[in-house]
């Protein structure tokens, strides 16, 4: 499916509540519809929804109340599964208003960010996801059959599924998770990395040393944040932390005077930080690796600790090289500079393909 189509569209852009990246990487694609005419009307809430709106103010923004669902600080299979009955109401309510939205809204197409819920046989709905196939933690790998058909159940209720990344087996950045050997009934199509960037010369002489950007579901950000204030006060480095807290507006923490601090920047701020950054530091979401490779950014990724899904992202893109890894229990600041300074790592750089359907199947 195309969202290039040649008459004017009413479209439902809505990212699930996990974490900002599912929203980042919706920035490129809304921009995209109204540039090509379309009326885009956003749903979601919580964080999300304050990212949005900051990014997109003139757009009608319907409240679509989230998953809700919390990461323990350890065990998060066993967490989630708990979490199964509240996850499956969550489903099926946002299907049902959805049922309504479509009529009280006058919706032409759905475009769910792995919302699940978000499917009509009244009108076309597209899910983007980079996982058609679920990273499982040691232990589990004899569900793998089980998972995905679970999973493509709900896939295949969608009209189509487009997948943010390149479908090249050699450049694409979600390895197995987007290019498994069996994929969906319904049509499959890679659009290139989705970056809320565009790619621009980094800063010769780049004003921050050390640019921090913390996002992901609490209280994982927290504690991560925790972690790392008493080691960025002791680097003595010049350096940007971006706590990832859109509409926040609490106390920032108190650091030196080399050190600069925003609860959030919008998109065009956020990027002139990357590009005038010698290094991020930052989790291994799959929006912030595109953004980050995206600007050819030097990277050091914490994987959430439990998220099985960043926890692949940067062991297999360390093996290639385009990262370093660092667990984040016991993460020192230092040592992880130091060995991404002596490494030889090298971020691919701007995809080609960014913003353009490049294949359907």
């Amino acid at each position: 499916m195309n969202p290039n189509t040649p008459q004017q569209l009413r479209i439902l852009v809505a990212p699930l509540d996990w974490g900002l990246g599912h929203a980042t990487r919706c920035i490129p694609l809304i921009r995209f519809l109204l540039h090509d005419g379309h009326t885009v009307v956003l749903a979601t809430d919580g964080p999300q929804r304050a990212l949005l709106q900051q990014e997109f103010p003139q757009l009608e923004c319907l409240e679509l109340e989230g998953y809700g669902i919390t990461y323990a600080t350890k065990g998060l299979v066993w967490g989630l599964l708990a979490q199964a009955p509240k996850l499956v109401k969550a489903i099926a309510d946002e299907h049902r208003w959805l049922q309504d939205s479509i009529h009280t809204q006058r919706l032409d197409l759905v475009i769910s960010d792995n919302r699940y819920g978000l499917y009509s046989s009244a009108i076309p709905c597209v899910l983007i996801t980079h996982q058609l196939q679920l990273q499982l933690p040691t232990g589990f790998h004899f569900a793998k059959g089980l998972v995905r058909s679970m999973l493509y159940r709900y896939i295949n209720r969608f009209t189509a599924c487009w997948v943010p990344d390149v479908a090249s087996p050699d450049a694409n950045l979600s390895g197995a998770m987007g290019h498994p050997t069996t994929k969906p009934k319904i049509p499959v199509a890679y659009l290139g990395w989705l970056s809320r960037f565009t790619a621009l010369p980094k800063n010769p002489v780049p004003q921050y040393e050390v640019l921090v950007v913390l996002s992901g579901p609490e209280p994982q950000r927290t504690i991560f944040e925790n972690l790392l204030l008493p080691q960025i006060r002791r680097s003595g480095k010049r350096t940007m932390l971006v706590r990832g807290l859109p509409g926040n507006a609490d106390n920032l923490p108190d650091l030196p005077p080399q050190v600069v601090v925003h609860n959030h920047l919008n998109a065009a701020d956020l990027q002139a930080a990357f590009l005038n950054s010698s290094l991020l530091i930052s989790r291994s979401g799959y929006s912030t690796v595109m953004d980050a490779f995206t600007l050819a950014m030097r990277c050091i990724f914490v994987p959430t600790p439990g998220q099985t899904e960043q926890e692949y992202l940067a062991k297999s893109l360390a093996q290639k090289r385009l990262c370093l890894c660092r667990p984040q229990q016991h993460f020192n600041l230092e040592e992880a500079i130091a060995a991404l300074q002596q490494a030889d790592i090298a971020a691919p750089g701007h995809n080609e393909t960014n913003g353009r359907c490049e294949n359907a199947g």
